[in-house]
């Protein structure tokens, strides 16, 4: 099966995410601000934002960045098809999953949260270890952000 071409750069999905979360999250967080427009979760307004502004939209471009400039730093074909497609469908579940967390167990939905950051490092760790890449430290923002987001929870 031949995927769109969405898949065929990782800047594509994940820029198109974060742009996305950015037009969609804003305003519904405004708008549960000014007009009472309910929250998926039984988190109060200003976390469910600071969660999903770091974790959804800025994961997202974080991704987008890396998957586009580790193929440069490395000289390695750049990620695209299954694994891309994959990858940004983890990070699509987890949103999906945070904006109806009232729907589920709390574990459940951390746990597919969570599983966006290391789905991406797995991604990128091979490429910057055969290359002994001097931006393998780029590694340790992803394994902060993931600690961030797991003390949250």
């Amino acid at each position: 099966m031949t995927l769109p071409p969405l898949f065929g750069y990782g800047f594509r999905p994940f820029f198109l995410a974060a742009a996305l979360a950015a037009v969609a999250l804003v305003p519904w967080w405004a708008g549960s601000l000014t007009l009472g427009v309910p929250l998926p979760q039984a988190w109060p307004a200003s976390l469910w934002h600071a969660h999903e502004m770091l974790f959804g939209f800025i994961g997202a471009a974080l991704a987008g960045f890396l998957l586009t400039a580790v193929p440069s730093w490395t000289g390695r074909r750049g990620f695209a098809g299954w694994p891309l497609a994959i990858l940004a469908g983890i990070w699509l579940l987890g949103r999906l999953f945070v904006a109806t967390g009232s729907h589920w167990p709390l574990a459940l939905y951390a746990a597919v949260d969570l599983a966006f950051l290391p789905a991406l490092a797995a991604l990128l760790v091979p490429p910057l270890i055969r290359s002994r890449n001097r931006n393998t430290r780029l590694l340790l923002v992803l394994a902060a952000l993931w600690t961030v987001n797991a003390t949250f929870y």
